[in-house]
Formats: structure tokens, C-alpha cells, sequence
């Protein structure tokens, strides 16, 4: 398991996408990892909640 914690600065699209005026360049990191975690039976959780960004990835003992 993975988490991550940040404070907000700025705002935050509620679909998580970017804010950055050139968006064919930018916004792809959270759904690449979200696809890897899927794909190795995992899940990723991101939101924005109390003016903090949370990003939990979590992915099953492989044996």
C-alpha cells in the first residue's frame, strides 16, 4: 500500500483532471497509475477532502 498526502493550493478539478492550460501535455499520471493498479488486481483511491490532496494505491502480495 501506497498513500500520499498533500496540501491544496490551488484548485482541484473534481474529476481530478489538470488545471494546466495546455491539457494535451499534462493530466495522464493518476489515470496511467489507476490503469496499472487495475490491471495487477489492485485499486487507487484520489480525492481532495479538508484542503488536503489523499492518493492511496493499493496492490495484492504477489507470491
Amino acid at each position: 500500500m501506497l498513500k500520499v498526502e498533500n496540501p491544496v493550493v490551488k484548485k482541484v478539478n473534481d474529476d481530478l483532471s489538470t488545471t494546466k492550460q495546455d491539457k494535451l501535455k499534462h493530466g495522464f499520471g493518476i489515470i496511467g497509475m489507476k490503469d496499472i493498479a487495475l490491471r495487477h488486481g489492485g485499486t487507487l483511491e484520489a480525492g481532495v477532502k479538508n484542503g488536503r490532496f489523499s492518493l492511496v494505491v493499493c496492490l495484492p502480495e504477489k507470491r
